[in-house]
């Protein structure tokens, strides 16, 4: 099988590059796979973020919302109680207060 030195040096460069190839595919595999990763958390992060800015954004409605009913309640607040003001101030000054009535027994 051995003939010569030459045939002992092809076997051993064989055996290195196959080695060198077993390596670089071990490499490659290794870079891929931390290459998925990275992709895996931005991605998880853009799905964590997006998150956050439709809370922040429902929360900005909500308050808006909350905000505008809040000023329509007090208005309406404010025109029953000028309202109740004008009716007792006319119930005050334009009506004579109510004759007394006697009071019958009842047997």
């Amino acid at each position: 099988m051995l003939e010569t030195s030459l045939d002992l040096l092809y076997i051993v460069i064989a055996f290195c590059i196959l080695w060198l190839t077993v390596m670089i595919c071990w490499w490659l595999f290794y870079g891929v796979m931390i290459i998925r990763r990275v992709y895996q958390i931005i991605k998880t992060i853009r799905e964590k973020l997006k998150l956050i800015d439709e809370l922040t954004k429902t929360a900005k409605d909500k308050l808006e919302h909350t905000a505008m009913y809040i000023d329509l309640a007090a208005e309406g607040i404010g025109k029953i109680i000028n309202y109740v003001k004008s009716k007792k101030g006319e119930t005050q000054t334009n009506t004579p207060p109510p004759p007394k009535r006697s009071q019958k027994k009842v047997v």
